[in-house]
């Protein structure tokens, strides 16, 4: 439906305060191609505060002075787009949106056989199945070369122990041989000897290796004795022979020993 005013349309401009209807200008605001255009605009529609859009910039006149010099001079207008544009809104904040899922587990490629594999990017890992050995491919910036992947040594173990232990029910006199040829040389650690009843005495020997007797230790058996400190000739060399020389008895029973030794 047309739009009725209670009187004609007024312009702000002194020299034009009806805007006619066969205008194509509306005075104080115009719209131009670029600054020629504007600089050849009608000095009978000039006024200050002029604003004229050109293009898509809108600039505003600040002079008194309607001439053409000063109309023309750039430093007379100001660019007042930024002007136009309204003010920015608060930015929305949405609620948190829920967890994605999980993405999947990486992996490395593994490669089995005998020989390095080719064409291998930085990151695998190849396993020698004739060494057993495994390897990590690697670019260290100057070359790529396969690398052996070799884990920290463990602990240094101790010295093994081990031990010639037995029971003799009814001991005589004679010689009861623990080792008749010792297979490696070891150190003689610890020498425990009891009976039951009765008592005795159990000579700890071995030989060396020219065949001589050496006594590492006499121990009296009794019902009550137990571990003897060793101190003196404790090293048996290989090839020796190693026994306990039983004399002195008195009805022993059950003679219990063990001879613990280190290699």
């Amino acid at each position: 439906m047309p739009i009725n005013y209670p009187d004609n349309i007024k312009s702000n401009n002194p020299n034009y305060p009806i805007i006619k209807a066969s205008d194509t200008t509306v005075q104080g605001y115009a719209h131009v191609a670029d600054i020629t255009a504007r600089n050849a605009f009608p000095a009978n529609k000039r006024l200050e505060g002029n604003v004229i859009v050109v293009g898509q910039v809108a600039y505003i006149y600040g002079s008194s002075d309607l001439g053409d010099t000063a109309w023309q001079t750039a430093s007379n207008w100001t660019s007042i787009s930024a002007g136009l544009d309204g003010n920015t809104g608060p930015a929305g904040t949405g609620d948190t949106g829920p967890q994605g899922s999980t993405g999947n587990t990486g992996a490395v490629d593994v490669s089995y056989q005998s020989t390095a594999p080719t064409g291998a990017s930085a990151g695998e890992v190849w396993f020698n199945s004739t060494s057993g050995l495994f390897f990590v491919y690697v670019n260290d910036g100057d070359s790529n070369q396969w690398v052996q992947i070799v884990g920290s040594p463990g602990p240094t173990g101790g010295a093994q122990v081990s031990s010639y232990t037995g029971q003799i029910e009814a001991p005589i006199v004679k010689e009861y041989t623990l080792d008749p040829y010792v297979a490696s040389a070891r150190t003689i650690t610890g020498y425990y000897i009891t009976s039951t009843a009765g008592t005795a005495t159990a000579i700890l020997k071995h030989t060396t290796s020219g065949g001589s007797t050496v006594t590492i230790l006499s121990a009296s058996v009794t019902n009550s004795s137990g571990v003897f400190s060793i101190t003196n000739n404790l090293a048996v060399a290989a090839g020796s022979r190693l026994w306990l020389d039983v004399t002195a008895i008195s009805t022993p029973e059950n003679v219990s020993f063990s001879v613990s030794y280190t290699e």
